[in-house]
């Protein structure tokens, strides 16, 4: 599985406003990649980039930053 290029372009640290969906979401890969699970890791990863742009439609069409 690839990964997209945001992590780069946002960086690695805190994103003011990030939803706490999102900081959820991290956890979740996060957790997983610690404890040496790749098949819980690339599901938490699919989960996420599945969810993320929904967020990102929803938070720019609100007026948000």
């Amino acid at each position: 599985m690839r990964l997209p290029t945001h992590p780069h372009r946002f960086g690695l640290g805190p994103v003011p406003g990030v939803s706490p969906a999102t900081v959820m979401e991290h956890g979740r890969i996060l957790r997983a990649v610690l404890r040496r699970s790749p098949e819980r890791a690339s599901q938490a990863m699919r989960e996420h980039l599945g969810s993320s742009p929904r967020r990102h439609r929803d938070r720019y069409a609100e007026g948000g930053a």
